[in-house]
């Protein structure tokens, strides 16, 4: 997995879902050979929240490089842009300052 695609902040948080989704599937399979059907679909179903989370930080880097590069482009035309606040599922309020 490429680390580069979650935010630094985020890395161990990411660490630990990858580390779930290998328990998770050991999990699955342990249930199938043991024929217990229910841990199984349990197993199913923690893997699919860690993939959800691992979904989540992705697309939280993508918006925020996508952000990043909107106050480039602001900062290239002489729009000066100071970030004020950026809280998780927030969107971010910016102010602009014009020279």
């Amino acid at each position: 997995m490429n680390m580069n695609e979650y935010l630094p902040e985020d890395c161990r948080k990411v660490v630990a879902e990858q580390r779930s989704i290998w328990t998770s599937i050991s999990n699955v399979e342990k249930g199938l050979m043991d024929g217990d059907i229910r841990n199984a679909k349990i197993a199913c179903y923690e893997l699919l929240n860690s993939l959800n989370e691992l979904e989540k930080m992705k697309n939280k880097k993508l918006n925020r490089d996508r952000l990043m590069e909107v106050v480039n482009q602001l900062a290239n035309k002489g729009v000066l842009v100071e970030l004020v606040s950026m809280k998780m599922n927030e969107k971010p309020v910016m102010r602009e300052v014009f020279k």
